[in-house]
């Protein structure tokens, strides 16, 4: 919006330069007029009239081409092969907003041809526009005040865009602590078939049974979260005997529920300790992994694995240590996370979500899912996105 507006301020500034050029040649005219006894004010109001007449025509050419890219919007979103609704209605605001503009970028450009109007004498316009049209003293001084507020804006748009692209090419090239090219994801929509805690587990543990049957996928995992797909997400209170909390302080910790591979399908390095297993179910004691975060923070930096966390009342065992990664936006500083075992720890909610690792074209592997998925349970809809090669795609 501030390049826009920046964008605005530079035609506004254009036109009312040449607005200006303009009535160089018509400062005969004006001169005539004035020496007749018209009044300076109304010499102004023509001027403003013809700059918003000119300004409304504009605004009546812009709504075609308005209508134009908002039907082009879609074009730029990946295909999900599902219809994308985008709302082109032209409602009263819409209307309102564009005659404010409208009346806003008449006043800018012409008050500058009016402004110099008033200013100017009736022997200075007859002399100066009387035979060659030249510009006064004042009005080159105005154009070239004009000038330079042109290019002045030009480069803060310029330098704007450059320093965008380089921070947004910076952000790019942060480690994210995970890695998922190669890797197709999927959100399954079993709130609408009404599972039980039982099913959902029944249910994973067979689609992933069948799944790394499939020639080219190398694991498969499960999860309640998606790592930087939202600004916020599950928590948990966690207490630890080494660390004492201070008075009001919220130890609440982010954390996601995850099934055994979670952490080689996204290649999320284990700096200590195992992975989650099947057996790590309601029959066996609690376990979880906390990251390098968590472990500085609630343990004193002491190791981790084998420590007790104590969460929903009862004490679990740490497991595990991964390393720290980006888990809500690319620029967030370290911060605690820890991971539950899915056979464990799931219970169905409107979040499920698969991770693949394949090595095979996703475009070939994507039917076959489909049919997996359909053999496992047909009622079972999935949303599936991918990514290869810094490409996503969805379907």
């Amino acid at each position: 919006m501030v390049v826009a507006l920046v964008v605005l301020l530079i035609v506004c500034a254009n036109v009312a330069n040449l607005l200006l050029a303009r009535s160089v040649a018509r400062q005969r005219e004006f001169g005539v007029r004035l020496a007749l006894g018209a009044g300076r004010m109304r010499i102004a109001r023509q001027l403003l009239t013809e700059t918003f007449v000119l300004a409304a025509g504009a605004t009546l050419i812009g709504f075609p081409i308005l209508l134009w890219m908002l039907g082009s919007l879609p074009a730029l979103v990946p295909s999900t092969g599902l219809p994308i609704l985008t709302n082109t209605n032209l409602n009263g605001r819409v209307f309102a907003f564009s005659a404010l503009i409208c009346v806003v970028v008449a006043i800018i450009a012409g008050a500058v041809p009016a402004f110099v109007s008033l200013r100017s004498s009736v022997n200075e316009s007859l002399k100066d526009g009387g035979r060659s049209g030249t510009p006064s003293a004042s009005s080159k001084r105005t154009r070239s005040v004009l000038i330079v507020m042109e290019v002045a804006l030009a480069s803060v748009a310029l330098i704007g865009s450059g320093l965008f692209l380089r921070s947004f090419q910076n952000t790019r090239s942060i480690h994210r602590g995970f890695d998922t090219r190669n890797v197709l994801f999927g959100r399954f929509f079993i709130e609408s078939a009404t599972y039980s805690r039982d099913e959902v587990h029944s249910f994973a543990a067979r689609l992933r049974q069948q799944l790394e049957t499939t020639p080219g996928v190398e694991s498969v995992s499960f999860s309640d979260f998606v790592p930087m797909s939202t600004n916020g997400g599950p928590y948990n209170r966690v207490e630890t005997l080494e660390y004492t909390p201070a008075r009001g302080e919220q130890t609440t910790v982010n954390r996601s529920v995850v099934g055994p591979g979670y952490f080689q399908t996204l290649r999320i390095p284990l700096l200590a300790g195992r992975d989650f297993t099947v057996k790590d179910d309601l029959n066996a004691p609690p376990v979880l992994i906390v990251n390098q975060a968590f472990a500085a923070r609630y343990f004193r930096g002491l190791d981790a694995v084998g420590r007790k966390v104590k969460l929903q009342g009862e004490w679990a065992t740490v497991v595990g240590l991964a390393a720290d990664g980006k888990y809500f936006h690319p620029a967030e500083a370290p911060r605690p996370f820890f991971y539950l075992p899915f056979e464990r720890n799931y219970s169905p909610s409107p979040e499920l979500y698969l991770f693949v690792r394949t090595t095979r074209e996703f475009s070939e592997f994507i039917p076959a899912l489909r049919r997996t998925v359909a053999g496992v349970d047909a009622d079972a809809a999935v949303f599936m996105q991918w990514r290869s090669r810094n490409i996503r795609r969805w379907r």
